[in-house]
């Protein structure tokens, strides 16, 4: 089995309202995040009981490399590159920059034609800024909370991958599978 890493938030551990849900009795419910943002994948642990770590070190929070092992409680995980497949094909003579002018961001859920700007942690709706609730300003950013479950909601990326400067690293981590093996 593999998962695939996306940009921004990736949240991994036993409870199906993760992004990643990983059945092992080893894992915890909430266990750990990936972010992957610009040229760096961070690994964060979420407070699990059986550990997050990198090359077989403990870590609260660290940096992935491509030759690093991940391990969470006994599940094991690498990176691994694998082979992308467009989604939609260019005509032949077409621009180039056709294919990347396509907005596949998600939409808010009550707001079809508003690309959102948040996604709830607990029930995984995709929202818009005018649907989510402020209820506070946090140390780095405000609390915001799901109109649908009122659970808490992130912030989802709002650059484009076109305005960004392509580095291999980059490139890399929008194709990078994890595969788990025990």
């Amino acid at each position: 089995m593999a998962v695939e890493l996306l940009p921004g938030l990736n949240k991994l551990g036993r409870n199906p309202t993760n992004d990643f849900r990983i059945s092992d009795p080893s894992v915890s419910s909430f266990h750990a995040e990936i972010v992957v943002e610009g040229d760096m994948i961070r690994v964060r642990d979420l407070g699990s009981t059986n550990g997050t770590f990198i090359d077989d070190a403990r870590v609260q929070e660290g940096v992935l490399k491509p030759e690093n092992v991940l391990r969470l409680g006994n599940v094991r995980l690498a990176l691994d590159e694998v082979a992308v497949t467009p989604v939609c094909q260019v005509p032949a003579g077409g621009p180039a920059t056709e294919a990347a002018s396509i907005d596949l961001a998600p939409r808010c859920t009550y707001h079809s034609s508003e690309r959102a700007s948040y996604r709830c942690e607990n029930c995984g709706g995709p929202f818009c800024l005018s649907c989510v609730t402020v209820v506070g300003q946090g140390k780095f950013e405000a609390t915001t909370i799901c109109p649908m479950c009122k659970g808490q909601c992130y912030a989802l990326p709002t650059h484009s991958a076109a305005e960004e400067k392509p580095t291999l690293l980059r490139r890399l981590t929008q194709t990078l599978r994890l595969p788990f093996s025990h």
